[in-house]
């Protein structure tokens, strides 16, 4: 049954606040960081963190009002998922680097440059984005956040004061399990990942060959899990245990 002009109406004010509010901090982050100079100001995972919350909200708000098919807020809600995929990487990157000096891991030198490299590409992004997702933000009229984020809303994890160590863990044994576990399970996950790895720089054009015009979330996210469930138990059994 055809709506009528009035209940189109109706459905597109509802919309338009309800989008409005779920927009509001994702759009401040937005005009965070495209005021950002990156030579002074460090993407923290606070930042990250934010941004991914903000944009995984809006993003299931847009497809539960089917965005996805829609040709007026398709890009809206394509910026966003890329948003949240690529803070989501960054958050990654960042944690690795903020705790590789406690792994005390020889001869990273090569893997830490790679790493801050990514990164640099990932804020870039982000960074590039921002603006774009501002301006469709004013095309689809939607009211820009009444107040702005600032450097000391985005504080670092990383600190010199540490809390008193004061739990003994007498069960060396199980440790010694843990850390064995880990490490099988470490090599299952990098074998996994074989199929993924890139040997060589790919120039732009071929890169584009190389990305699926559809990519396959669930996937992306059990990768992302068994990544996060591996970091986790390193952290609780090896760097605190």
């Amino acid at each position: 049954m055809k709506k009528t002009a009035s209940a189109v109406s109706a459905i597109e004010d509802a919309f338009a606040e309800k989008v409005r509010i779920f927009s509001n901090d994702y759009l401040k982050c937005c005009v965070y960081i495209s005021g950002i100079d990156p030579s002074t100001t460090t993407f923290t995972q606070k930042l990250y963190s934010t941004l991914i919350s903000t944009s995984m909200l809006l993003e299931d708000f847009l497809d539960f009002h089917g965005a996805k098919n829609n040709t007026n807020w398709y890009f809206y809600r394509e910026l966003t998922a890329a948003v949240r995929h690529l803070s989501l990487a960054a958050n990654f990157q960042k944690h690795i680097s903020n705790r590789l000096v406690f792994y005390d891991l020889a001869d990273v030198g090569d893997f830490s440059e790679q790493g801050e490299a990514t990164l640099d590409f990932l804020n870039s992004a982000l960074m590039k984005m921002a603006p774009v997702i501002l301006k469709e933000a004013q095309r689809l009229k939607i009211q820009m956040p009444a107040t702005a984020y600032a450097a000391a809303d985005f504080p670092s994890v990383v600190t010199s004061q540490m809390l008193d160590y004061d739990i003994d863990d007498k069960d060396k044994d199980q440790q010694k399990k843990n850390i064995v576990k880990i490490s099988s399970e470490f090599l299952n996950i990098a074998k996994s990942f074989d199929q993924l790895k890139f040997y060589d720089p790919y120039p732009y054009k071929e890169i584009l060959t190389l990305v699926p015009e559809r990519m396959n979330e669930v996937e992306i996210r059990r990768y992302e899990m068994l990544v996060h469930n591996l970091q986790s138990s390193f952290d609780t059994y090896v760097i605190h245990g």
